[in-house]
């Protein structure tokens, strides 16, 4: 699955914003049908009886289209990604998501009850005034239900639906490098010159930056994300819902690139930046690599002690290791692609 599921989920109208563009929408529909019988001599009755199953027929009716378009367009909640459903949780909490759309759905086929029971009643009706107080008595229940049963659910919808629709557009099967390390190490500039391009910049939540999103396209799709805001800091000072992005983010990282800036001219010694560097490798159960940034500043450049880890040497300036660097990165995405497909015909042939 790729992209936002939420992408298309459409604006929720506020309740009284609900009634009152029915019901507008209704006396349209009214006049219309008072017009068609211009000229014509047709009883008074059948016309009364026309003009107000008119009114019912399209309130009722925008009601059901408005609110049967929220449930159709609001992906399966329970096959949802679980990067996009650990989002969807911290952003709104995934059981009141399903029972204000367990709300919205009951109170759709409520408003088609009520239109179908009004329209025969109406129908049946002896006089104006009998089809006129029948239509009030549609319309009174429908603008109850309306605020009875979906009134707390429209409003709640109506406040998430924007961070929904707002949430990063990640592949959820390609290849995916996040890129961890503190702020001014060389994150944004190493996605770059990797990239070839600029990282996009979408939203994320609990990130004031949002998520930052770059792609190599050859010769194995790889994308690469960088969260500023988030894992810098140690777990007990985050609180429940920047874990939980962190664990959507979980879901989706197959492997961390860790920048380290030898220099020091990031701001933050060494020393802390190795113990970033522990923490991260608890986090993450995924193969972590560590890049040493800032290689062309030569006289302050001091390699740090990694106990005979292998590192990645790189300046973004003179563009020295990068070829080492995409090597590595190839090496894993061809991997993880070939064990897919490896898994994929496997499970063809027990078809078989």
């Amino acid at each position: 699955m790729s992209g936002n599921p939420f992408r298309k989920m459409p604006e929720v109208p506020d309740p009284e914003e609900l009634i009152d563009v029915a019901f507008r929408r209704a006396e349209r529909a009214a006049e219309g049908t008072r017009k068609s019988f211009y000229g014509t001599r047709t009883p008074p009755e059948v016309r009364a009886r026309s003009i107000e199953i008119a009114r019912v027929n399209t309130a009722c009716q925008l009601v059901q289209d408005r609110l049967w378009e929220i449930v159709r367009k609001t992906p399966n909640l329970d096959e949802l990604h679980p990067f996009y459903r650990e989002l969807a949780d911290a952003l709104a909490g995934i059981d009141r998501l399903k029972s204000s759309l367990a709300d919205v759905h009951t109170v759709a086929k409520i408003a088609r009850l009520i239109r179908e029971e009004y329209t025969r009643k109406i129908k049946r009706a002896r006089d104006p005034r009998t089809a006129a107080e029948l239509r009030r008595q549609a319309f009174g229940r429908l603008a109850s239900t309306i605020r009875r049963k979906v009134g707390d659910a429209l409003r709640f919808l109506r406040k998430v639906q924007p961070k929904l629709v707002d949430l990063p557009a990640i592949d959820t099967e390609m290849f995916t490098v996040t890129l961890a390390g503190f702020p001014n190490v060389g994150k944004t500039t190493l996605m770059t010159v990797l990239t070839g391009s600029r990282p996009e910049i979408a939203p994320y939540p609990f990130t004031t930056k949002g998520i930052q999103v770059g792609y190599m396209e050859r010769p194995y799709p790889v994308q690469m994300l960088d969260t500023p805001g988030l894992l810098e800091r140690p777990e007990e000072e985050r609180n429940p819902v920047e874990r939980q992005a962190i664990a959507a983010l979980k879901h989706v990282t197959d492997a961390v690139l860790f920048l380290i800036d030898p220099t020091g001219t990031c701001g933050y010694p060494v020393e802390e930046q190795l113990e970033l560097l522990d923490r991260v490798r608890k986090e993450f159960d995924v193969p972590v690599y560590v890049v040493l940034t800032k290689a062309d500043l030569r006289d302050l450049w001091e390699e740090p002690d990694l106990e005979g880890e292998p590192v990645y040497k790189v300046s973004a300036t003179e563009r020295t290791g990068l070829k080492e660097l995409r090597e590595l990165l190839n090496d894993l995405a061809r991997g993880h692609y070939s064990g897919r497909d490896r898994g994929h015909d496997e499970g063809r042939d027990e078809e078989r």
